[in-house]
């Protein structure tokens, strides 16, 4: 048991360097890359036993010009229901905050704003199409109000003050139907 901590703690650490090395880096496909090879990290960010399921997952809306298709960058599926979770990598360059509001209170940025709107899109045709989704997949899998989860910005470098970090954690606090990490 102590070895498998050791080596499970030395590839946690590789995992953080490579953020320190990289954390400027615009390169959303760097990113997923990243995620996908190590994909038992994003596994930690939920309550229940999930493994990874498919990366850049077709979840519906093509027309009949072979256009419009979505796709989400990754598809967790918890082990004992086999229902699935959105996952959507962004870059931690990604702006979180917009300017000054009003006072102490701070706008979410455009950016993120947008990332949260394609997100529920994302949830919104899955669910819309889920029965075509399964009738064509060789893989079963369930759709029980989906889990959303974000994965953008970077706090450490982007809320530079204690009320730019209220207006975000407020924000994020409040969210719905998305996790944002």
């Amino acid at each position: 048991a102590k070895l498998m901590w050791c080596l499970w703690a030395a590839v946690f650490e590789k995992l953080l360097e490579t953020w320190g090395l990289n954390k400027n880096n615009s390169n959303e496909e760097f990113w997923q890359k990243l995620f996908k090879n190590n994909y038992w990290c994003i596994s930690q960010l939920f309550s229940a036993p999930v493994i990874f399921f498919k990366e850049k997952a077709y979840i519906g809306g093509k027309g009949i010009e072979n256009t419009g298709g979505k796709i989400v960058d990754f598809l967790y599926q918890n082990k004992i229901t086999n229902n699935i979770n959105l996952i959507e990598i962004k870059t931690p360059e990604t702006k979180l905050l917009g300017r000054l509001y009003r006072d102490d209170v701070y706008s979410i940025s455009h950016e993120l704003s947008g990332s949260i709107n394609q997100m529920l899109a994302y949830k919104d045709k899955i669910q819309k199409d889920y029965y075509k989704l399964i009738e064509e997949s060789k893989s079963k899998f369930k759709l029980v109000s989906p889990k959303c989860v974000l994965i953008c910005g970077n706090i450490t470098d982007s809320l530079e003050n204690d009320n730019q970090r209220s207006s975000f954690e407020t924000f994020r606090k409040n969210l719905k139907d998305i996790d944002q990490k």
